[in-house]
């Protein structure tokens, strides 16, 4: 072999150059699809999270006084309230691996890889 280049060389390393450079240029428009994806996902859900704590706020507000109206004492009605939330809490710390691993991940991952494999739901 001789160490002349021919011109189908010169084409077969243009072509290789081009395929990397597409593929690379590919790569960054896939992860900045991904990125756009998971973040406006993000973004919606802490914006419903948000207004269903208000929600959450103004009625748990509403049920502290409509129970203290009820039993004439509003330390007895708003700790029945945070009762309820403290007994809310103790069940999702006691579920948390399940909740977390099981739902949480499994809706990560389904949004993440969304449109990927002609899912398209």
């Amino acid at each position: 072999m001789s160490d002349s280049k021919t011109p189908n060389d010169e084409r077969i390393r243009d072509l290789i150059v081009q395929y990397i450079s597409n593929r690379i240029e590919l790569l960054k428009l896939e992860s900045a699809d991904i990125s756009a994806r998971v973040f406006s996902l993000f973004l919606i859900y802490f914006v419903l999270l948000f207004v269903l704590f208000i929600a959450l706020i103004m009625l748990s507000i509403l049920g502290g006084i409509y129970l203290s109206g009820l039993l004439h004492s509003h330390i007895i009605g708003f700790s029945i309230v945070s009762g309820i939330y403290l007994f809310l809490f103790l069940i999702m710390y006691l579920r948390r691996n399940t909740i977390a691993e099981k739902y949480l991940a499994n809706q990560f991952i389904k949004s993440f890889f969304k449109e990927t494999h002609g899912n398209k739901s």
